[in-house]
């Protein structure tokens, strides 16, 4: 009776030893030892000797504009599609998952617009935003552009480490004086039709007013042409030109030239704004009668034009 009652005791520790030192082994090849698939002999804390198979989530689907808090499903996928939008649209926060330091998250552009990763955009509680290479927006073109990000908990956002995506041309709005137009003196007058909005997709942008031609009766004069922000009432800038006259046999021929150029600053991606063209005439006193400043865009369209352009 003995003898079995210390065989059952024997056994009984024999096991819990066992379990022990298994969870001692489980414990130390979690902590310090490398993990192999498909290898026996890992040279890193994981060596996979085979193809790694990453699986996409749920459709994101987006609206037409700047999207401040995308939210991942709450089982987290390594890629995800959007969908959605029908107009340029921009990404400024992504909702993170919890306890998700080191994710990584490939977003893919299912649509044919533009999309813009914006950095640095603030958020509250998960709602992280996106740190950008050189603190720039990142533009990525087109059906199938890719973006990957990275979860970094101690900068409690997203940090982008790699895109894929198609260079364009920098965006250009232009506007251009399609009819004839006549200015008479001493009148502040908005060109009419000269008039261009856009939408920010860039802080910066470059100014251009071009344009030339001719004037009626005019011996002496100066024709100055302003481009204005019609969004807060301002003046970008603007030319100061004198017109050419030269006289011969069959009258006297004014001719004109001008040529601005312009960056402006502090714009807010994504917002749209408003400019103008706005023109006053000054002669002399030796003009002729009825003196005007010509530009005849639709009748003579070789050497009569104004245009204005925004490039970003």
């Amino acid at each position: 009776m003995l003898t079995k009652i210390f065989s059952m005791v024997t056994i009984k520790h024999f096991k819990n030893s066992l379990t022990c030192l298994f969870v001692f082994f489980f414990f130390y090849n979690t902590n310090y030892a490398q993990v192999g698939i498909g290898t026996i002999d890992p040279k890193t804390t994981l060596d996979l000797n085979g193809a790694l198979s990453l699986r996409e989530g749920p459709e994101i689907t987006l609206a037409n504009t700047n999207n401040n808090d995308v939210l991942l499903n709450t089982s987290p996928y390594s890629s995800y599609r959007i969908t959605g939008p029908t107009a340029s649209f921009g990404i400024r926060r992504i909702t993170s998952v919890s306890n998700s330091d080191g994710q990584l998250v490939t977003l893919m552009n299912f649509t044919d617009r533009q999309m813009t990763i914006r950095h640095d955009v603030g958020g509250s509680s998960n709602k992280r935003k996106i740190f950008c290479p050189d603190e720039t927006d990142v533009v990525l073109n087109g059906k199938y552009s890719t973006v990957t990000l990275q979860y970094n908990a101690s900068l409690e956002g997203w940090v982008l480490v790699n895109k894929n995506s198609t260079e364009k041309e920098p965006p250009i709005d232009s506007v251009s004086l399609a009819s004839d137009y006549s200015l008479a003196p001493g009148i502040l007058d908005d060109i009419p039709s000269m008039e261009l909005t856009f939408e920010a997709r860039s802080s910066t942008a470059l100014i251009v007013l071009s344009g030339s031609g001719g004037s009626t009766s005019i011996a002496m004069g100066i024709g100055d042409f302003s481009v204005i922000n019609v969004t807060d009432g301002t003046i970008i800038g603007g030319t100061h030109e004198k017109l050419t006259t030269f006289d011969d046999i069959y009258g006297i021929e004014p001719a004109w030239s001008i040529s601005f150029t312009k960056a402006i600053t502090g714009l807010t991606i994504g917002d749209s704004y408003t400019l103008k063209v706005r023109a006053l005439l000054d002669v002399s006193v030796t003009s002729g009668s009825f003196p005007t400043l010509d530009i005849n865009a639709n009748t003579e369209p070789s050497h009569h034009h104004l245009t204005l352009s925004v490039l970003q």
